[in-house]
């Protein structure tokens, strides 16, 4: 589920509450992502609009009700994204003849969008595809040089818009997981067309205990909605392990794309080996310790995948 917001008010996690059911056969904090949309209006279109809506994305997450529900918050400002992926020529050179005007000038005409737009109907055509904060950044871009023409600056509103960590965060919640989530949700399909006592109910239950992928599943619901015990470094780690930022070796243990096959091995073997003095601690609580032993069969695939 991808559920936009602009403010996290009451309705929104009654919704959400409203949406996820208890079983992983309904929405689980796993596959539901938060869009913090039209994210720029959220610092009044400032030149740090964007820092200070990650920092309400950031608190929202760190909610303990709305972590629960949905873990992640990407804040995005959508019309920012769309006008650097379809940014004219004929709009730079109508943001650079503004940016070549003198500063007090420029002040002046970027204090509103209504100051903006009513100079002349090429900014108003502008000012509609970009916004206000569109405007205000191109045009800061331009004047510091950090853009030469007109593909630079799409380039810059691109990475400005938040729509490419959008895009890592679906790969991770939804691409990298797709085939896990279809076999799930045919699993529910049977729940609810068998009687309960059938063989092939029984099948597909086993299937859902032994499968380690549902068992990563469903670890991620309990650890993500605060059901799992452990300090935060365990569990911030053991949510890589287990998946949470994508199936991909490198992911699972925190390092970059580029990680060598000997890197990977040698923290997936340091990984290994904490989790399992964890899972044999006697004094570890019983649903860490059964978490623990999962995490370490994800650590063994790891290091499976990188001897292959």
């Amino acid at each position: 589920m991808v559920y936009l917001l602009r403010h996290m008010h009451g309705s929104d996690v009654r919704f959400l509450e409203s949406f996820h059911g208890d079983g992983l056969a309904h929405g689980t904090p796993v596959n539901a992502v938060g869009v913090l949309s039209r994210a720029d209006e959220i610092g009044g279109c400032r030149l740090d609009a964007m820092e200070a809506a990650a920092r309400v994305a950031a608190r929202y997450a760190t909610d303990e009700r709305l972590r629960r529900l949905c873990p992640v918050v990407v804040p995005v400002a959508g019309l920012l994204g769309a006008a650097g992926a379809t940014l004219r020529e004929e709009e730079y050179r109508v943001l650079a003849q503004v940016a070549a005007e003198p500063l007090s000038e420029v002040v002046e005409l970027l204090l509103t969008a209504d100051r903006f737009g009513a100079s002349e109907p090429a900014r108003r055509r502008t000012l509609d595809r970009l916004g206000l904060f569109g405007v205000r950044l191109s045009i800061s871009l331009i004047r510091e040089g950090k853009v030469a023409d007109s593909a630079d600056l799409a380039r810059a509103l691109v990475d400005h818009s938040g729509i490419e960590r959008l895009r890592e965060v679906f790969a991770a919640q939804f691409v990298g997981r797709s085939e896990v989530l279809k076999a799930r949700s045919a699993l529910a399909v049977l729940d609810e067309c068998l009687p309960p006592d059938s063989p092939l109910a029984a099948d597909a239950e086993r299937i859902r205990a032994s499968a380690h992928e549902f068992v990563e599943l469903r670890l991620l619901h309990l650890l993500r909605s605060g059901r799992l015990p452990g300090n935060d470094e365990q569990l911030a780690e053991m949510d890589l392990l287990l998946g949470g930022a994508g199936a991909a070796a490198h992911s699972r243990l925190g390092l970059p794309a580029d990680a060598t096959p000997a890197r990977i091995a040698t923290a997936a073997r340091a990984a290994l080996a904490r989790w399992q003095v964890i899972a044999e601690h006697p004094f570890s609580a019983r649903e860490l310790r059964t978490a623990a032993r999962a995490a370490v069969r994800s650590c063994e695939g790891v290091l499976a995948t990188v001897a292959g």
